[in-house]
């Protein structure tokens, strides 16, 4: 029953049953039922929180709110926001915020799009990206090892810290050929554009892979 106003509630005699309440309005008795007493229930709760039916009644909870835009889950500092989400059969897999959660978006992409979380992530277990790409951005860049003691392994080398090791001299052969200089040049047999030792050792350096100190 729609909320209704007591002037436009039927007019007619007193009282007819134990459940109905007379109103006297200019010269007239309006009948106020337990069923038009329902529709003027005022809402539960604080301003935002949203209606829930807890045990007939309605309910609110700082909990879960809505600002006309957003619906939250959870108090900051007080409760943390979970989603729960019911397989067809069994099981279920909830959605909750960290204790810290920081401030961290997750846009939902298009059909054919990609998933974007914007914040700060850390996984412990192996994470398996399978014929993608990785885009970085071109403003500020993209460090791979944030401090020299973090360690870092290519196509399944151990990882290792950076590398300082100078003066290595075990594994050297001597070619046959002419001496090299420091301004030899070599292309590694791929290409043409050649490379001095100089060359390769600042590229490493400058990618962080040697110490450049």
């Amino acid at each position: 029953m729609a909320n209704q106003k007591i002037s436009a509630l039927s007019s007619g005699n007193p009282a007819a049953n134990s459940d109905e309440l007379v109103i006297a309005r200019s010269g007239a008795n309006y009948k106020v039922t337990a069923a038009s007493l329902a529709a003027l229930r005022l809402p539960a709760g604080s301003t935002t929180q949203v209606q829930y039916n807890l045990s007939g009644a309605f309910a609110g909870s700082a909990n879960m709110t809505f600002s006309g835009s957003t619906l939250t889950l959870g108090v900051a500092g007080t409760a943390a926001g979970a989603l729960a989400l019911k397989g067809s059969t069994s099981g279920t897999a909830t959605l909750q915020t960290a204790a810290a959660a920081g401030t961290v978006t997750v846009t939902l992409p298009a059909v054919t799009d990609t998933l974007a979380v914007l914040g700060a992530n850390t996984f412990t277990g192996a994470q398996t990206l399978s014929d993608v790409n990785i885009v970085l951005g071109t403003t500020t860049g993209t460090k791979i090892g944030t401090a020299t003691s973090q360690k870092l392994g290519f196509y399944n080398a151990t990882p290792v810290i950076q590398q300082a090791t100078t003066g290595t001299t075990t594994g050297f052969t001597a070619g046959s050929g002419t001496s090299a200089r420091d301004d030899s040049t070599f292309t590694g047999g791929s290409g043409t554009k050649a490379y001095t030792i100089g060359d390769i050792v600042l590229a490493l350096k400058n990618l962080g892979l040697l110490a450049a100190s």
